[in-house]
């Protein structure tokens, strides 16, 4: 049936390019420390600067947050709750919608641009948000403004992800490129939030809470003018109100085609095996936390520094990724080295948790650093690869989309293994004055963390391996398929020019 000619849109082609030119024949990683080629410098400011300021709002009003609403705003232990808690309102449905967000900067581009446009608009409301937090009488008002400003965090974040996955797809990336690509941006995510808890501490002993609340919006509206004169990072798009309705059905159509892939359908299994495995490090269990003050008596100021060492720890455990295993070694192979050790480094710490408590001071933090820094640097290095692999199974037409299905995945198989470790606690005795039997979880969860390992080492017989031994061969048969399926007719992704 024939259409009006209302407006031609050029479809996505191999010489198409993210940032609005002719793809490189190479495939060569932007460097945080070479910004000569401008188009790649453009990609850095405003990619891996979201993940900067993130990491930065995520940690410098954090405690002045928690103390604000205590102590000024009088908020009951409900309405901290709902604040602060991991499953409060104000801080999981913000991110339970985050395919919401996808949706929108896949199909509807503003001004012509899928991604810049919407990630201005998050920096714009961040800082916003912080303003309207130091502005708050309530603690009903806090909530809207925590809220809201989740909101901005979880929006902006998702598209900066989807630059990568953009990235990894333009540039045609292989395993190891790809996993270096999200090392840049997640190594800078953790050293800014090391440096944002550090201003953080500092801060709260000068200036008033709705000060920090007001400082906390400075690094968003840096980067808003900075991606202002940045330049544009992908080609225009141009969808009609003609076209809308044809668009959004074909797109409904490639989403559930894809999850009919069974390469995708392996990499999401792997993802909630791993992220299903509960450990026992400073931030990752409450118990953690507990254990060192409540059993060996740390002083709180020592402990104050505790995450600003793990996300420390977390970036240097992501550098020595990049620098040592991703160019000599494939993703599985990778995995089925880091996977052992780090059920051993678990197993490493029951000695600590069964007798910690009677440990010198001194051998006991040193036994917690060492502890924690293996945990945090092996969680680091472990999480890139996971990442690359998801980035490398979306397609272009929907990158955002599936993306933010893919880390929703993730976030729900952390949740279970937040609930499988309360599940052992209670099964154990464990509460925050009796720790007798926390050596024998730890014990536990190390035989746990083997589960992603026999997966890899799966026998073909039965299934095979969730992670094939030739990556980028399995990658790029699940993109031909994808491309080939009738249904999915190219989206309007990446245009051209438009003929009127």
């Amino acid at each position: 049936m024939a259409q009006a000619p209302e407006e031609i849109v050029a479809l996505p082609s191999e010489e198409s390019s993210l940032l609005g030119g002719v793809a490189e024949d190479d495939n060569s990683l932007p460097s945080e420390y070479d910004l000569s080629d401008p188009e790649k410098r453009s990609f850095l400011i405003i990619c891996v600067g979201v993940f900067i300021v993130i990491g930065m709002n995520n940690a410098i009003p954090m405690t002045a947050m928690s103390y604000f609403a205590k102590d000024t705003l009088k908020a009951s232990p409900a309405e901290l709750t709902a604040l602060f808690s991991a499953n409060g309102f104000a801080q999981i449905i913000p991110y339970c919608i985050k395919p919401v967000y996808g949706i929108l900067t896949d199909i509807l581009p503003i001004g012509g641009y899928r991604r810049k446009p919407y990630i201005l608009l998050g920096l714009f409301g961040m800082s916003v948000c912080f303003c309207w937090m130091a502005a708050c009488t309530s603690a009903a008002g806090m909530v809207a403004s925590l809220f809201s400003l989740n909101v901005c965090f979880a929006s902006t974040q998702l598209i900066a992800e989807a630059l990568l996955v953009d990235y990894t797809n333009e540039k045609n990336l292989n395993e190891k490129e790809a996993s270096k690509l999200q090392g840049i941006a997640w190594r800078w995510y953790f050293i800014a939030g090391a440096v944002g808890s550090i201003l953080g501490a500092i801060l709260i002993e000068f200036c008033s809470y709705r000060t920090i609340f007001v400082i906390s919006a400075v690094p968003s509206v840096l980067l808003f003018i900075m991606c202002l004169y940045a330049g544009n990072i992908e080609a225009p798009t141009q969808i009609t109100a003609g076209r809308a309705a044809e668009v959004l059905s074909e797109y409904g159509r490639s989403v559930g085609a894809t999850f009919c892939n069974k390469m995708m359908l392996l990499i999401v299994l792997y993802n909630v095996l791993f992220y299903i495995s509960p450990t026992l490090g400073y931030t990752n269990s409450g118990m953690g936390f507990y254990y060192y003050s409540n059993a060996m008596h740390i002083n709180k100021g020592v402990l104050a520094y505790l995450p600003v060492l793990w996300n420390f720890l977390t970036a240097a455990g992501m550098w020595l990724y990049e620098k040592y295993f991703c160019d000599h070694y494939g993703i599985r192979q990778q995995l089925l080295m880091m996977l052992p050790v780090m059920a051993l480094v678990q197993l490493a710490g029951s000695p600590l948790y069964a007798s910690g408590a009677d440990m010198p001071l001194g051998l006991g933090i040193t036994y917690i650093v060492i502890y924690n820094a293996f945990v945090a640097g092996l969680q680091g290095a472990l999480s890139l690869p996971t990442f690359a692999m998801c980035s490398m199974v979306c397609p272009p037409q929907i990158a955002a989309t599936m993306y933010a299905i893919l880390t929703s995945v993730q976030n729900q198989a952390l949740m279970v293994a937040t609930q499988t470790t309360v599940g052992f606690q209670e099964a154990f005795g464990i509460s925050k004055n009796n720790f007798d039997n926390l050596w024998i979880m730890c014990i536990i969860f190390a035989a746990i963390q083997v589960i992603p390992y026999v997966s890899l080492v799966w026998p073909d017989s039965l299934g095979g391996s969730l992670v094939p031994e030739d990556l980028d061969g399995a990658v790029a048969k699940f993109h031909e398929e994808f491309d080939n399926t009738a249904e999915n007719k190219p989206l309007p992704v990446s245009t051209g020019d438009v003929k009127k």
